[in-house]
């Protein structure tokens, strides 16, 4: 279904328009509305195929390279959409559509992050009984957590890194380094 209202109809008729312009004149750059069409019909990889082939002609225009990196968010690719936000935001800063689709990325990829790690932590504390008392945060930080650890105390180390996690910790890649380690059951 089209978004923001959009009647379905007329998406499907601007982009045989498009298509018909392409035909015609191949180095058009209708290519970025009709990415843009598609992406709104949900019809994602067509969007991607089209961006593609129209930057291989015109590699700097910024809103087919805008066009592609959304349908790669739709499409939950979001190391490619940052990518291209990157090198759009490199040309041109002041890209408000660009500076807007980089915060919903970091969003996403943040949000997608801390729902693997929660599994993860999940799983790993289904694994022992805790030693570590909880309520008191005074002491979580990454190194409780890391001598814990070592310790064998798996248990503790993730309700600590969960703990910090919650805290917005800064450290977000390092504890899903460690949680991954735990999760695979090599403690150091």
């Amino acid at each position: 279904m089209a978004e923001n209202g959009i009647r379905k109809e007329s998406l499907e008729a601007d982009i045989a328009r498009y298509i018909a312009i392409l035909e015609k004149d191949p180095s058009s750059t209708v290519f970025a509305p009709l990415a843009e069409s598609f992406r709104r019909l949900g019809r994602l990889d067509e969007a991607i195929k089209a961006s593609i082939e129209g930057l291989k002609i015109h590699p700097g225009h910024l809103s087919a390279r805008v066009a592609l990196a959304r349908a790669y968010y739709d499409k939950k690719f979001f190391k490619e959409a940052m990518a291209e936000i990157e090198d759009v935001l490199r040309a041109a800063p002041d890209n408000i559509l660009a500076q807007r689709l980089l915060k919903d990325i970091e969003a996403a990829t943040m949000n997608q992050t801390t729902g693997t790690v929660n599994a993860q932590i999940a799983e790993v504390e289904r694994e022992g009984e805790g030693q570590w008392p909880s309520g008191d945060d005074r002491f979580y930080t990454l190194t409780m957590a890391e001598i814990l650890e070592k310790q064998g105390f798996k248990k503790d180390a993730v309700r600590i890194y969960h703990a910090l996690l919650k805290k917005g910790d800064h450290n977000s890649s390092i504890i899903g380094e460690r949680l991954n380690r735990l999760k695979g059951g090599v403690v150091r």
